[in-house]
């Protein structure tokens, strides 16, 4: 819907997408505390009615607010599933930007998930915290993070994508794991995890805008859908690699060697191609097209620039 909303309101897609970032972080925040409340005011199961009811008022807010689709001047490749998602597969794998990025994503969140489910407590315990520590970080993280994604649909059209997406995983990536190997204080890790929660806050924003310029409308579910499913893949692998790991090599060595490879993961996707692959610079959606469809079939990927 990112791409009608833009049209409709006439806004870049840094500007929608920033904001549904925001949204997206600020909820997460909120929800666990006013959760809390609801069910201390009216306990458990009517606290889930309550969430239930919730989603059927977003339907109707949905229906009755969201902006109609364009017009699709393109139509998606008949056949079963099989042939439809190998076609969404050669798109996806012909695109210069895309397939990168993906495999990017599939990496970090596999990284993101052995950091917070096993090495961040593992090494908690080990110097003595708790899980108030373990709150702290999350939690410095987690409101930086939506602060950046507002400044992000504040400023994110205005930005270089490229440059900006590497100074933010350059912020937000391989530091946490380092000041963990270091041994370094808690007030320490805290602040690098405040740090990097403003740096976070600009990725999405950018790679959802990359995304939805790249891929031509028609497609822009489907491609999505594969896409998700690539980055979600690696997520169940992370606690249990990281847990692996600690048990082979150690707690210091996964944690710098975890480090390493976000910092590899999220450096190469930029190498890839040239700044303009990656668009930007106020760009107004137009309706029913995309980057690719305005200049032809995807370009097929190429060896790293420099």
């Amino acid at each position: 819907m990112v791409p009608d909303i833009a049209t409709a309101a006439n806004a870049s897609l840094e500007r929608v997408t920033g904001l549904e970032s925001t949204t997206d972080r600020s909820a997460s925040i909120v929800a666990p505390l006013l959760a809390g409340l609801l069910i201390s005011a009216i306990g458990s199961a009517q606290a889930l009615l309550l969430d239930a009811v919730s989603f059927a008022v977003c339907a109707v807010l949905i229906a009755v607010w969201a902006p109609r689709p364009q017009a699709r001047d393109e139509e998606i490749e008949e056949g079963g599933y099989l042939r439809q998602l190998h076609s969404i597969w050669r798109f996806l794998s012909r695109d210069r930007l895309l397939l990168p990025v993906a495999l990017m994503i599939t990496v970090t969140n596999l990284l993101d998930m052995a950091f917070s489910a096993v090495l961040l407590p593992v090494w908690i315990r080990d110097n003595g915290y708790g899980p108030a520590e373990i709150g702290l970080i999350f939690g410095a993280f987690g409101v930086t993070a939506t602060i950046g994604a507002l400044l992000a649909a504040a400023i994110g059209d205005r930005l270089p994508r490229r440059a900006t997406y590497l100074i933010a995983f350059v912020i937000c990536g391989a530091p946490r794991f380092v000041v963990l190997a270091l041994g370094a204080p808690i007030w320490v890790v805290v602040a690098v995890s405040a740090v990097g929660g403003l740096g976070a806050g600009f990725i999405n924003p950018i790679l959802s805008s990359v995304f939805i310029e790249r891929v031509p409308r028609p497609m822009l579910g489907r491609v999505g859908s594969l896409f998700e499913s690539m980055a979600w893949a690696g997520i169940p692998l992370g606690g249990v690699l990281a847990g692996a790991a600690i048990a082979g090599i150690g707690l210091v060595p996964a944690l710098a060697v975890a480090g390493g490879a976000y910092f590899l993961a999220t450096t190469l996707p930029a190498l890839r191609g040239r700044a303009s692959d990656w668009g930007g610079r106020g760009h107004r959606v137009t309706p029913g097209v995309s980057a690719n469809v305005a200049a032809g079939p995807p370009p097929r990927p190429e060896a790293p620039a420099g």
